[in-house]
């Protein structure tokens, strides 16, 4: 399977880690998956900075890309992309605060 395009992004409190929701190439949306960001950003790093940059002014992605370690085109830092102004428009919600919110509470003990 190849990622084509992340629709979302949550963070897990319970484990502290980051979730992008994965679009496959070739499948349907109800084939869309949860995948971690730093396995994510091992195997398609590429995709994953670039959603960073598209979303540059949330500071959830942020803090995301700081953990990644990802930086901007220049050579900065993740932090420094928010100063930067982006000129992209996502064609897909950034978040879903209920999604973070189920997902958060999938991974508590219980």
């Amino acid at each position: 399977m190849v990622a084509d395009k992340f629709c979302g992004y949550c963070f897990l409190r319970a484990s502290a880690r980051y979730e992008l929701l994965v679009f496959w190439r070739g499948l349907s949306r109800a084939e869309d998956s949860w995948e971690t960001a730093a396995a994510l950003h091992r195997d398609v790093p590429i995709l994953v900075k670039k959603y960073c940059l598209l979303h540059q002014a949330d500071q959830l992605v942020i803090k995301m890309a700081k953990r990644l370690g990802i930086t901007n085109p220049e050579g900065g830092t993740a932090s420094q992309l928010a100063a930067r102004g982006s000129q992209a428009q996502a064609c897909e919600p950034l978040k879903n605060p209920a999604l973070t919110s189920a997902k958060a509470s999938e991974q508590q003990p219980g």
